[in-house]
């Protein structure tokens, strides 16, 4: 039996106000004093509710734009995505509302109930992570939603990307293939990274399905260059044994070729290392960086497109679109 929808009555009783206080919370708040503000919101977001002006707005008249939250946009990978989202778009006069997220689950569901204010056609929203708040948004506007990158059996709506874990395995085998055993993995354990998350799990069942153990060759490291350094500096200090290094990002690997640069390791003769995401950096730096080209722009083109055959009311054919990735083998493995 279908949930009933949650009404003004229901935030108003669980918080001890009046149905006005909760209206004057959500149209006029600096009307109303910190503490009850707080404890309205608070049931607000307890209750998953949704104000009926914006559902019906959206309803009644929708505009022409597709709201996309992506985690940052100081990435080439990012950028390439909205640029392939925007082209396909634009020559139906369709314009892209963009928000960031930081990665906060809590953050893109803030981001998102402001715009979806603004009346979008589609929302396109980046992994697969969703805040319950969003989640309730979602279902109730039933606006197409389009998540990219990480594939997920099972999506909200529709997904658009490449495995994460397929990829890294495949990385995994090439050094394998190259007479490596100790293969380290470095990257982000944050249950926030879903995508380090997966190309760990890609890099894990590659060794174990070698017969070979990943027990203490995974370390932890945040997803920038410097990130890489120090993580290279903390593997050598421990004392562990590796001769080649995954990473979930290109910038990883390229702060550790620098730091194998500073302490006089040679690579790829002592160790291997392999990035992800080709990065313009991985061939341009010295030795080129082995790494997994991702279809960034493909899947913002294909998000677009889908979004427009949805608007044209035609039907879903594939809730999963898996737009694969290639393997990018340079003279850094």
């Amino acid at each position: 039996m279908a949930k009933s929808p949650v009404r003004m009555s229901d935030v108003a009783r669980q918080a001890g106000v009046s149905t006005m206080t909760v209206s004057r919370v959500l149209n006029q708040p600096n009307c109303v004093a910190p503490d009850t503000r707080e404890r309205i919101l608070k049931a607000i977001g307890a209750q998953g509710y949704v104000p009926n002006d914006v559902a019906g707005s959206l309803r009644a008249r929708r505009g022409r734009g597709v709201v996309c939250i992506v985690p940052h946009i100081a990435n080439s990978v990012f950028s390439d995505t909205l640029q392939g989202l925007n082209d396909a778009l634009r020559p139906a006069s369709m314009h892209v509302i963009l928000g960031t997220s930081g990665y906060e689950s809590s953050e893109e569901a803030r981001v998102l109930e402001e715009f979806v204010r603004l009346r979008p056609e589609a929302v396109v929203l980046w992994g697969t992570r969703r805040h319950p708040k969003s989640r309730a948004l979602l279902r109730r506007l039933g606006l197409p939603v389009m998540e990219i990158f990480d594939l997920v059996p099972d999506p909200f709506d529709q997904v658009i990307g490449f495995s994460n874990d397929l990829a890294m395995r495949a990385l995994v085998q090439h050094l394998l293939a190259q007479g490596r055993r100790r293969i380290a993995f470095v990257g982000s354990t944050n249950a926030r990274d879903v995508s380090s998350a997966q190309r760990a799990d890609g890099w894990r069942m590659a060794l174990l399905a070698a017969g070979l153990s990943p027990e203490g060759l995974m370390f932890e490291a945040d997803g920038s260059t410097v990130g890489g350094e120090h993580a290279l500096r903390a593997m050598v200090a421990s004392g562990t044994q590796f001769d080649a290094v995954c990473c979930a990002s290109d910038l990883l690997a390229v702060g550790i070729l620098i730091e194998c640069r500073r302490m006089g390791i040679a690579v790829p003769g002592e160790i291997a290392v392999a990035g992800f995401g080709d990065n313009p950096l991985a061939q341009a730096f010295d030795p080129p960086l082995s790494t997994v080209r991702l279809p960034r722009y493909a899947i913002g083109k294909v998000a677009g497109e889908q979004v427009l055959q949805r608007m044209a009311g035609e039907p879903v054919l594939q809730r999963v679109i898996d737009l694969g990735y290639e393997l990018q083998l340079r003279s850094s493995t």
